[in-house]
């Protein structure tokens, strides 16, 4: 049994741009980015079920293959894509400033890139600590490869990121094994457990405030400020915060000839309340030469 959903396309939103994003790197094995088309496969209540999203016309187009309901999906994509959006006040903020007022026409229609999933926001953002993009995502390949599952469609296996019901028992030699650091082994199995006993969830950041957020989530060990602000702007939508630290944003304030210090972030920042996430996800689509932005 298969299902189609269409969803009208937001103002300013290019599924074109967004693509680029998700289509970064050789050793993604949770989504695939072929002829304009974004698959992916969801495991729910025990089945995976394989999607597949495109743009016809002004709808983007989910396809789903196997009989569940729409809902979960239905929200993933629209968080995934930022489709509840309307981004021309940003716009508007870009356009008069002087160092960023290109960056409408560049990156013209894309949304900050969503990690709907709280559990592997918070992996991905342990397994990239300290280490470059390349390499995080090989070892992230390795994880997933050996603790998530797959279904095969045509050729072509796609893979669930990895429960964390799973990686709570998971040995931690096995990880060491996979290129984890000591301290990012225990990290990730602490995180798991704390997941799998419920004392850590979206369910259970979702209703505090920003401040409150960040320090709740900063109390579990693995999580400094760095990654509470990139799970806030990528899983919460949250529209003010900055991963202070990040070497991304850093590298960005430099090349638009500002100083990579907290307190001249904070300046530059000052003018987009209620848009600094989207200026921290623009500023790193600014320096994709190569492909390494850390979406």
């Amino acid at each position: 049994m298969s299902k189609t959903i269409e969803i009208p396309k937001p103002p300013l939103f290019s599924f074109q741009e967004c693509l680029r994003m998700l289509d970064r790197n050789e050793n993604e094995m949770l989504h695939r980015v072929h002829d304009g088309v974004y698959s992916k496969v969801f495991l729910i209540n025990g089945e995976l079920i394989l999607t597949r999203v495109y743009e016809s016309g002004n709808s983007i187009v989910i396809d789903i293959e196997g009989d569940t309901e729409t809902n979960e999906i239905l929200k993933y994509y629209s968080d995934l894509l930022d489709l509840n959006n309307d981004i021309s006040e940003f716009y508007d903020k870009l356009s008069v400033h002087p160092a960023f007022n290109y960056m409408p026409e560049a990156f013209n229609g894309l949304r900050v890139i969503g990690v709907p999933n709280m559990y592997e926001c918070i992996c991905w953002c342990i397994i990239g600590q300290q280490i470059n993009l390349s390499f995080a995502y090989q070892v992230k390949r390795r994880m997933v490869e050996s603790f998530g599952q797959h279904l095969e469609d045509k050729g072509h296996v796609y893979y669930t990121f990895p429960e964390y019901k799973v990686m709570a028992e998971a040995n931690k030699n096995d990880l060491l094994a996979m290129k984890f650091s000591n301290n990012k082994a225990d990290y990730l199995i602490g995180i798991s457990k704390e997941f799998a006993e419920g004392k850590l969830s979206k369910e259970l950041v979702e209703p505090l405030s920003h401040d409150d957020r960040i320090k709740f989530l900063t109390s579990f060990r693995g999580i400094g400020q760095w990654t509470a602000n990139y799970v806030l702007m990528k899983c919460f939508q949250d529209p003010n915060s900055i991963p202070y630290g990040d070497s991304g944003l850093n590298a960005a304030m430099i090349q638009h000839g500002y100083q990579k210090s907290r307190e001249e972030i904070d300046k530059v920042f000052e003018p987009f309340e209620g848009w600094k996430s989207y200026l921290s996800f623009y500023l790193w689509r600014s320096l994709n030469k190569n492909e390494q932005v850390p979406t």
